[in-house]
């Protein structure tokens, strides 16, 4: 009884090596979905979704608070959702010159424009704010390209977002 359990024991242990062996094929790694691509240059930024919507309005030169050459870009911002809520909060917007993330500025003091001021209230549903964003310069001769990314829920993780190139000069 004895051996007929050593050779049982062997004859497995040889069978789970011939099965090893015999496969050569590597496990295969995972493969990654083809993200589709979801960004976009448009001649103007105009972007909606379940929550709100974002629209270009313009664009002015101005100085920020310490004197520094600046562009305010100007949007149209309409809550779409049953409580208040404001742009921020929905939308993230960025600005770029010569390739470079441009850094956010404020003006001198509050009341100075009133669309700064409005990007930090919130709006009720079916309201539309006009709103503006302060960014430094690195020159006056450089076209700047703003990007809005969709923040909602439904769309947080999708990575869609519009770019617009703005001529300064």
């Amino acid at each position: 009884m004895k051996d007929l359990k050593n050779i049982m024991a062997c004859g497995l242990t040889i069978g789970m090596m011939l099965t090893g062996c015999a496969s050569s094929e590597t496990p295969e790694e995972p493969k990654e979905e083809a993200k589709e691509e979801t960004s976009t240059m448009v001649d103007e930024i105009n972007l909606d979704n379940e929550e709100g919507t974002l629209k270009y309005t313009g664009f002015e030169l101005s100085t920020d608070y310490d004197g520094r050459n600046a562009i305010i870009v100007y949007y149209d911002y309409t809550n779409k959702m049953d409580e208040s809520s404001m742009s921020q909060m929905t939308f993230y917007t960025q600005a770029f010159q010569n390739g470079v993330e441009c850094e956010t500025t404020w003006t001198a003091f509050v009341g100075d424009n009133e669309a700064i001021d409005n990007n930090s209230k919130e709006v009720q549903k079916g309201t539309t704010l006009n709103i503006g964003f302060m960014y430094v310069l690195d020159d006056l001769e450089n076209p700047v390209t703003i990007k809005v990314s969709d923040q909602s829920e439904a769309n947080l993780m999708d990575d869609i977002y519009q770019e617009q190139e703005i001529a300064i000069k």
